[in-house]
């Protein structure tokens, strides 16, 4: 190994050393933060979560992006760098072992980019320590905690896979024009034949995403009505019945806020007959407290 790869090293070395030093001591001052304040129980908590959250993003995003460029580098036979000696120019061609070397590296510094902005451990707080409901709703048969504690943490786990495959496509189709796998002849777009069944995995992969977002809407449709500020009235039609209180509009049905399980309740009322068995209340606050009531049957279901 020549002085200038060792120098590279060694310069590489004393960053990792100084993130790493810098990382350390920020965990000390925000663990002995915790303790002063008798919670460093909730430390841990947030220690582990986010290891898990960033740590999992960290590992997917790159073995996802080596797994990309990975098949780039298949394309290219040699990599020749022009050098010189004294004043004689030579061509170098980098070794099969050291491009795979940059490949990997490459791929971790891609997966850490990708990681960097999942930062709300709470999310997988929630999912980890969510407790069932114990009320169903009727539309799609979900206990109203996956609202709560499971559906923000997919959400987040689809952008991030969404936003992970445009920074790799795009990174792809940048080294491919520059290895000149694909180019542009006039009008027409060359490719060879390793760059389209590339592209189509790629292809395949956007199908997988358009069909978890229709699976997302579909919630975002039971928690969002198409009525103002997000109501709508499918669960009003589904109980049949309504509050006594001449306060509670049965045909406004509260939004997002309102599943999120903090305004919820049982409640039986004494208007209803024993045999009706118990309501649950929605309740929204910007509305003092209005709500609509529901039938729950026996079984739980709304």
């Amino acid at each position: 190994m020549r002085l200038r790869s060792w120098l590279v090293v060694a310069v590489a070395v004393v960053a990792a050393l100084l993130l790493v030093g810098r990382a350390v001591t920020a965990l000390v001052v925000e663990h002995a933060w915790f303790s002063a304040l008798d919670a460093s129980g909730v430390f841990w908590e947030q220690l582990s979560d986010s290891l898990l959250l960033q740590g999992g993003a960290w590992l997917l995003g790159s073995v996802f992006a080596f797994a990309n460029l990975h098949a780039v580098r298949r394309t290219i036979s040699a990599v020749a760098v022009p050098s010189r000696v004294a004043n004689i120019e030579l061509t170098e061609v980098i070794p099969a072992r050291r491009l795979l070397s940059i490949t990997i590296v490459l791929s971790a510094l891609i997966g850490f980019a990708l990681a960097l902005p999942l930062d709300d451990w709470t999310l997988v707080a929630l999912a980890r320590h969510g407790i069932s409901f114990g009320e169903i709703e009727g539309i799609l048969g979900r206990d109203l905690g996956f609202y709560v504690y499971l559906l923000p943490l997919e959400e987040t786990a689809y952008l991030w896979a969404l936003g992970t495959l445009v920074v790799v496509v795009a990174i792809i189709l940048i080294l491919y024009a520059v290895t000149r796998s694909l180019r542009m002849d006039g009008r027409r777009i060359i490719a060879s034949t390793h760059v389209r069944r590339h592209l189509s995995v790629l292809g395949a992969l956007v199908l997988v995403l358009l069909a978890w977002s229709y699976r997302l809407d579909s919630f975002d449709l039971l928690q969002r009505g198409t009525g103002p500020e997000g109501q709508w009235s499918v669960v009003g039609r589904q109980s049949g019945r309504r509050s006594e209180d001449p306060s509670v509009d049965a045909q406004e049905v509260p939004n997002q806020e309102a599943l999120s399980g903090a305004n919820m309740r049982h409640h039986y009322d004494e208007d209803f007959d024993d045999e009706d068995g118990p309501y649950v209340v929605i309740e929204r606050p910007e509305k003092g407290g209005s709500g609509i009531a529901t039938k729950a049957s026996r079984s739980g279901h709304l």
